[in-house]
């Protein structure tokens, strides 16, 4: 499945098509989170995201599930009754919350259409920066029962085995099941550690910067929550005693390098920044040092600039990374851009290999599951799935764009450089070039195809006025991120019952002019 977003989002993002007819909604991807939900049409506090709410009256294969359901599972906390129907509920550690009914409906794959029985939340009441975000809910990929990969498992269809592909600047592939890719990749594993929690803890053993170690036990990483994966977390937060090593280290190592700290381009927050770097995010390792995250088993992630900076203007970065105090180590996106990430729970383990996310290919071609299991154990992925309907007349021009790439190929760049770059005269430059090369080559086409030009050319100027759109709806806010100070006796119940993620819109850090 395609992966959409990018850290200057503040999430990556996948679309499910839901329902009969089906419909397209965007949903972060979220290891941390457990259940899948999306606002219900009759909602009584949701906000104003991309598609209008999920409307179970109007899906003829949608079943509200009632309290008495073997389906009325949903972990911790557990579900409760009302207006006998199951209920759900989720509150989040920067204090947002999510609750509604769960729902029983069809889930479509959009490369052939076909679909299967699947669980996920219909929202009656969204708070705090789950109402204010702009995509429409939440894509559990947390380690228990009910979340999505392992709904997918049980029917048989694929291996209990998921990979995340976050791609730099954005985008990427998220893979359903134990796909084989092309290129060919080596995964180096970690064994995943039991916590009796919903998450994906590692062992970490260690991170470094330049050639020197941080100097921190390892016990430090596994108090609290311990090390956790989290897809939804923006970006990445040690434990004190980390979080300042690290960064003595980095001010070591920019010291000569022409540098000037600042405070970054949002006042309110008391971001870690630095001016004069070179804007071009590919130099950026002639003046910040690489390190690397070790975990137990051998497995590593090379700690690259482009993995713990991001960008507020030009040749400006702040630090992404932030102190978690005791509660615990998130390594969020930014951390496992150009990484695929693979989540295998048959063998309780996570794989990590460098990876160009959006050239990956499954090899041989993977098809959605059939209605029935077939001999052996096919692969379930999915191509791109068209945009969802727009709730406002900005989101609309990005969806009308969207919709025309499905049926345009040589759109797609073009909407790619909308949305990965900013809105310098240089990369509008680009955009045009880009716009020339597509026009020509449909130009050049057999005569049987000369009805892509009126496509393309309507492409490009859908692709001008999204770019406008785009600069203005980029400013949002950020709140703090991992979980609420509590008493020490009190962190791990306050972990069993408390979801890590997702990260909405407000959690990004002085984004208003970031570009990556």
């Amino acid at each position: 499945m395609p992966v959409l977003g990018a850290i200057r989002e503040g999430y990556f993002y996948a679309q499910l098509g839901l329902g009969t007819p089906p419909r397209n909604f965007s949903t972060i991807i979220d290891t941390g989170s457990t259940i899948t939900y999306v606002p219900c049409a009759n909602c009584a506090h949701c906000g104003a995201h991309m598609s209008p709410g999920f409307d179970p009256a109007l899906s003829s294969t949608a079943q509200v599930l009632g309290c008495q359901s073997s389906l009325c599972n949903c972990g911790s906390p557990a579900c409760t009754c009302l207006q006998n129907k199951c209920y759900y509920s989720r509150r989040y550690a920067e204090m947002s919350s999510s609750e509604g009914w769960l729902v029983q409906d069809k889930l479509r794959f959009p490369d052939n259409g076909s679909s299967l029985d699947f669980v996920f939340g219909c929202e009656n009441k969204e708070t705090g920066a789950i109402f204010k975000q702009q995509v429409d809910g939440v894509l559990g990929m947390g380690n228990n029962e009910n979340s999505f990969p392992r709904q997918l498992a049980r029917t048989g269809l694929v291996d209990d085995v998921f990979s995340l592909c976050y791609g730099f600047p954005a985008g990427g592939t998220m893979l359903l099941g134990d796909v084989p890719v092309q290129p060919p990749l080596q995964l180096r594993y970690t064994p995943l550690v039991e916590r009796r929690l919903h998450y994906y803890n590692v062992g970490l053993q260690g991170i470094s910067l330049g050639q020197k170690l941080l100097g921190v036990a390892m016990g430090e990483y596994a108090q609290g929550y311990g090390a956790v994966l989290d897809s939804g977390t923006t970006f990445t937060y040690l434990p004190t005693a980390a979080f300042n090593a690290f960064l003595g280290l980095l001010n070591d190592a920019l010291q000569g390098k022409g540098l000037h700290r600042s405070s970054g381009s949002d006042p309110q927050f008391n971001d870690v920044c630095w001016r004069g770097a070179p804007h071009d995010f590919k130099a950026l390792d002639k003046v910040f040092p690489t390190g690397s995250i070790t975990f137990a088993g051998g497995a590593s992630v090379a700690l690259t600039p482009q993995r713990y900076l991001f960008m507020v203007g030009r040749g400006e970065y702040c630090l992404g990374m932030f102190d978690n105090g005791w509660q615990g180590t998130l390594l969020g996106g930014i951390i496992m851009r150009s990484v695929l990430v693979q989540y295998d729970k048959r063998h309780q383990r996570v794989g990590f290999a460098e990876a160009d996310c959006n050239s990956i290919r499954t090899a041989p071609a993977a098809s959605a599951p059939a209605a029935t299991p077939q001999a052996g154990r096919p692969n379930v992925t999915a191509e791109s799935a068209p945009a969802p309907a727009a709730a406002d007349g900005a989101a609309s021009v990005k969806t009308a764009a969207a919709e025309r790439q499905q049926q345009q190929p040589g759109a797609v760049t073009i909407q790619q450089l909308v949305e990965e770059q900013g809105s310098s005269q240089q990369q509008r430059q680009q955009q045009q070039a880009t716009a020339e090369v597509s026009r020509q080559s449909v130009a050049a086409a057999p005569a049987a195809r000369y009805w892509w030009l009126g496509f393309v050319a309507g492409g490009v100027l859908m692709a001008v006025a999204i770019q406008v759109v785009h600069a203005v709806r980029l400013v949002v806010s950020k709140s703090s991120k991992g979980y609420a100070h509590v008493p020490e006796l009190e962190g791990q119940a306050a972990a069993a019952s408390t979801e890590l993620t997702p990260l909405a819109a407000g959690m990004c850090s002085s984004i208003a002019t970031q570009s990556v």
